[in-house]
């Protein structure tokens, strides 16, 4: 099958944004694993894989089986313009700034076949309060936070200390966390979702979806930062304690039967306090693409994950079975 892939901070999509790059930024080292991984398992499952890279990291690039592209210049059209040449396209970019609903409806407005989450799935997800607004009124969790525009009077009603994230945020940037309501005004700079901050275990969770099999829940992972409570995403480790997978898996699957359904990945960012009840076990992100966990996942399963997602996606595999390593993993991404 010939594939396009475009992953927009590797791919190109910062020279659409007019963007400078800076090869040390902890986002673009994201960008590289997930992209490397997943076009190299694409590649070896036989199919023609083609991607962009933008020109600038072409000494950076870490290589891999796929023909890359390396552009100086790109504009929208030009991804669309490549999806309608492929078989089917695969998609990632991050939420912020409406980059991935946006370039997800340009591509669904001219009949390419996605691989991944529909518009109508990153437009919820894509928000944090919409998505927290939504799981409170079908009785997953409830919406312990809300929006504050810049400006606003101090979040009296909650209770610190306070996490303050870009509604459309993407992995840890803009989130910062304050202890007091005072400090919510001091330090939110654009509108941003406040809520309460929730202590525990940080795990993630990946579900694959497709029209022609049930959500399929992979194994939930720990996952690890620079720096606590909230940093940059540096990897990861399996497996996860017995009553956080089995808790993290019920959570989720709560989570999967009142979404819309929708196709491809989906990651779900949890925290499970197993000294606190399952009530309390929160979702804090649900992201609509694939996530930088795949470089984890793809090594504690036999099977190649990113081959079956696309089936699944396809609505060409309707019994799944995988099987998992033995061994304890851990992965960095660097």
């Amino acid at each position: 099958m010939k594939l396009f892939m475009f992953e927009w901070l590797v791919g190109g999509g910062l020279l659409i944004d007019d963007h400078p790059l800076n090869p040390a930024d902890p986002m673009l080292r994201q960008g590289w694993a997930m992209a490397s991984a997943l076009a190299t398992d694409l590649c070896n499952a036989g199919h023609e894989v083609r991607l962009l890279l933008d020109a600038r990291l072409k000494n950076q690039w870490p290589g891999c089986d796929a023909n890359a592209q390396f552009v100086h210049s790109l504009k929208h059209q030009d991804v669309v313009g490549l999806a309608q040449e492929a078989d089917a396209t695969w998609v990632i970019a991050p939420e912020s700034g409406g980059r991935l609903g946006d370039l997800t409806k340009r591509l669904e407005l001219a009949n390419c076949r996605l691989v991944t989450p529909d518009s109508r799935f990153v437009a919820l997800a894509g928000s944090k309060q919409a998505t927290a607004e939504f799981f409170a009124s079908h009785g997953v969790q409830p919406n312990e936070g809300s929006l504050f525009p810049v400006g606003s009077a101090a979040p009296v009603h909650l209770r610190p200390p306070f996490v303050i994230k870009p509604d459309d945020g993407a992995g840890s940037d803009g989130v910062v966390l304050v202890d007091s309501a005072s400090g919510v005004a001091e330090r939110a700079s654009r509108d941003c979702r406040v809520e309460p901050f929730f202590s525990g275990t940080a795990v993630s969770l990946a579900v694959i979806q497709g029209p022609a099999t049930d959500a399929l829940l992979l194994e939930p992972l720990y996952q690890q930062f620079d720096r606590q409570p909230f940093g940059h995403y540096v990897g990861g480790a399996f497996p996860v304690e017995p009553t956080v997978r089995d808790r993290a898996r019920a959570l989720v699957q709560r989570a999967i039967a009142v979404l819309p359904t929708t196709k491809g990945f989906i990651g779900f960012d949890l925290v499970i306090d197993s000294a606190q009840p399952a009530t309390r076990d929160r979702i804090v992100d649900v992201n609509p693409r694939l996530t930088t966990s795949y470089v984890g996942l793809r090594d504690i399963y036999r099977e190649n994950l990113a081959d079956l997602a696309l089936r699944i996606a396809l609505g060409h595999n309707r019994s799944v079975a995988l099987t998992l390593v033995e061994s304890k993993r851990s992965f960095r991404v660097t």
